[in-house]
């Protein structure tokens, strides 16, 4: 389970090999976890409190065009199966 980065509150954001579409990374914080949809820019499941959630959300709106395609790219470098 590849942890990309680590953002506010001690969030950290993982991407799993192995996984099932849509393609999506993990937020992960005090044994809760967030599943948030990259390519529809929805959150998929949530149990992560309002101010986790936001900083989520904030930091996916934030990326660069490029670094969310990255991200996406990785998914599917992580998942060859499920490539489109």
């Amino acid at each position: 389970m590849p942890k990309i980065t680590e953002i506010n509150y001690g969030i950290t954001i993982h991407i799993y090999n192995g996984d099932h579409l849509p393609a999506h990374f993990h937020a992960l914080f005090n044994g809760l976890q967030l599943r948030y949809d990259m390519e529809n820019n929805k959150i998929i499941d949530n149990e992560l409190g309002i101010k986790e959630t936001k900083a989520v959300i904030d930091f996916w709106k934030e990326l660069a065009f490029e670094t969310k395609n990255g991200f996406i790219n990785f998914f599917y470098l992580q998942n060859p199966n499920l490539r489109k």
